[in-house]
């Protein structure tokens, strides 16, 4: 039997914007000297642009804009059970702690504190408690969540991740079931189009899309972009990571309001553990979860 063929090497856009259909390798692409950036994480990002229908519809028009990427990577770690607040507070306790949180001791420390009993994190208020006692940094709950888009571009331009529940589809992405799905995500960055010409001289430009921006960490572009960001947030991105996928999601960031915003009730799946001994604050999810977020720093 033959062998299956091997698949074609990445492609280089070297002029989205050129008629000229021929596309390079990146063997054969130039290669500026103001590639200096850490690429930890690009390949990710590199991979998933290409599944946006923005980006897509773009490269087929030819008529690109410039995008800005901002994302600080973590490993992925997958959930055992209802566990997915608790994996999310790990995977973000590798940008926090010289020696990354495991899912066994959190959840350990969680039940004893009695904020679980199998895992379940139904308070964003437990969670910053419990963020606190594990790691020396600072666990905030924003009063006005993800619509205070100011202080959450401004903590992700830090390279600080943000816990933040959602309802969950069957692809992990944000949707609105009135809190049936309830899950927990990691947000780790952000992508956004159409950036302002006067903030790329501060960039790097990405090595294979030439109308892809990467921030330096040493780059503050809130001040910047808080305006941009606020009229045009229906065209936001940010990246998450959460305990179902060990994939990184590019979700857009008006799902993600609208999905936290609408965490009302939770029904239990039939295969989970009895609900009844299950940890919930007074008033559910809806006093627990709904329009909160968890912002994490160090001190």
């Amino acid at each position: 039997m033959n062998s299956p063929v091997p698949p074609p090497p990445p492609l280089y856009l070297a002029n989205p914007k050129s008629t000229n259909s021929q596309i390079k390798t990146d063997e054969e692409a130039p290669q500026p000297s103001s590639y200096v950036y850490d690429e930890a994480g690009i390949d990710e990002v590199q991979v998933k642009i290409t599944c946006l229908p923005e980006w897509r519809s773009e490269q087929l028009s030819e008529e690109t804009s410039t995008w800005l990427s901002v994302y600080t990577p973590v490993t992925a770690i997958l959930q055992n059970g209802p566990q997915c607040g608790i994996v999310a507070l790990c995977m973000a306790s590798q940008l926090l702690c010289p020696q990354a949180l495991t899912p066994d001791i959190v959840f350990e420390i969680a039940k004893s504190h009695k904020f679980t009993t199998y895992g379940e994190m139904f308070s964003v208020k437990n969670m910053c408690k419990l963020a606190s006692i594990l790691m020396d940094c600072e666990a905030i709950q924003l009063p006005n969540g993800l619509d205070d888009s100011e202080t959450v571009f401004k903590h992700l331009d830090d390279g600080c991740p943000i816990l933040v529940p959602y309802d969950k589809d069957e692809s992990t992405a944000p949707c609105c079931r009135n809190g049936n799905k309830a899950h927990w995500a990691v947000v780790l960055g952000y992508l956004l189009p159409n950036v302002p010409p006067s903030i790329v001289s501060t960039l790097n430009q990405d090595k294979c899309f030439s109308n892809l921006y990467h921030k330096p960490k040493s780059v503050d572009l809130s001040s910047e972009l808080t305006s941009h960001i606020q009229h045009n947030r229906s065209s936001v991105y940010v990246y998450a990571k959460q305990g179902k996928s060990k994939h990184l999601g590019v979700w857009s960031y008006q799902d993600l309001i609208l999905s936290n915003n609408n965490l009302m009730e939770w029904q239990a799946d039939k295969n989970e553990l009895n609900e009844k001994d299950m940890v919930l604050p007074d008033g559910g999810i809806k006093e627990g979860l709904s329009g909160q977020i968890v912002l994490l720093k160090q001190k």
